[in-house]
């Protein structure tokens, strides 16, 4: 009789659960690291092409100004591109019930950049709605990318892991690209700070749930004798 795919005897130990977030933190670094390259790319061909004059530095501040949709759409999409194919890379490397703790090492690194960049403008100063941003933050965080690692992990070992590789880039990029376009937008629309805000998280926090209720529910469905797997552990 067919067995869940979780089961008592499959599931992770805590050694196995530390080393599975362990290598989610590291993955993530990597993934950062190149993605900081890429998304100054548009920068370094700005001024490559002003003979790298850094008083033009403000004139391209401007410019993302006058293009937040543009540009939040290019940050969003690489950062999409780099974290989702670094967990979709991770979690080919363990077995299916680890996928989990792999999205949640990605967590980890992404909740602890935003409390650096968070806390040098003083947790204590922050507004109502700014504290409830910081908030949703973390709890889209906790969500999303352990959705996103167990949905990837479910289609690499049904077949189809590259359409659940582009879905979950297309989400990363919506969320990250509306963080980006906010922060240029509202800049010179400060009076719908607080209107596009709410909207924007109203749609971010249901992409988050929906995700990780989908991963979740998918990796839990597959039965070890229906699709055994052969992943590349280093």
């Amino acid at each position: 009789m067919a067995t869940g795919g979780i089961t008592k005897e499959s599931l992770p130990r805590l050694g196995e659960k530390i080393k599975a977030i362990g290598l989610g933190i590291l993955f993530m670094v990597v993934a950062l690291f190149v993605q900081e390259i890429f998304q100054n790319l548009p920068l370094f061909g700005y001024l490559a092409l002003n003979g790298f004059n850094i008083n033009l530095l403000s004139e391209y501040a401007n410019l993302e100004l006058s293009y937040p949709l543009e540009f939040g759409i290019y940050l969003g999409l690489v950062a999409a591109i780099m974290q989702e194919l670094s967990t979709y890379i991770a979690v080919d490397t363990r077995k299916r019930h680890l996928a989990f703790f792999i999205g949640l090492g990605f967590s980890v690194v992404d909740i602890v950049v935003l409390l650096i960049d968070t806390i040098p403008s003083g947790l204590s100063r922050l507004t109502g709605l700014a504290a409830a941003v910081v908030i949703l933050n973390v709890v889209s965080s906790i969500l999303f990318h352990p959705g996103t690692a167990t949905f990837m992990k479910w289609g690499r070992i049904t077949g189809i892991g590259s359409v659940t590789l582009a879905i979950s880039i297309a989400l990363h990029t919506v969320l990250d690209g509306g963080v980006a376009f906010l922060d240029l937008y509202i800049v010179r629309h400060p009076g719908q700070y607080h209107l596009d805000v709410i909207i924007f998280w109203i749609i971010a926090i249901s992409i988050s749930i929906l995700i990780f209720i989908v991963g979740t529910k998918k990796i839990r469905s597959l039965t070890i004798e229906e699709k055994p797997e052969k992943p590349v552990v280093f």
